[in-house]
């Protein structure tokens, strides 16, 4: 058995929730989204609190070691602009003393 919950998203596009056991085989076609109910419940929840269906903002995550150091950074960039990325990081290590990851 499963229940269908029929959501307005947008004025002309419809999305039809559809729950189905933990145990059948999930596998989505076309506006037909077949999920656990308590996912249902939540995206009910979230429209009726917030009017959207649209995900919250994030929050909190560690800011770059980089932030605030933007103009230090085009000129760096600027003196050197044949440097691979792992070059920046290691001329931003002996530079400042601070290691920076390439993907910082």
């Amino acid at each position: 058995m499963s229940l269908t919950f029929l959501v307005r998203v947008a004025p002309r596009a419809t999305l039809f929730l559809t729950t189905y056991p933990l145990s059948q085989t999930i596998a989505p076609s076309g506006f037909d989204l077949r999920c656990h109910p308590l996912r249902v419940q939540a995206l009910l929840k979230r429209k009726k609190e917030t009017g959207k269906l649209l995900p919250s903002q994030a929050h909190g995550g560690k800011p770059s070691l980089l932030f605030g150091h933007e103009q230090e950074i085009e000129e760096m960039v600027a003196q050197y602009p044949d440097y691979t990325l792992a070059e920046y990081c290691e001329y931003w290590h002996e530079k400042t003393g601070v290691w920076l990851s390439e993907s910082a």
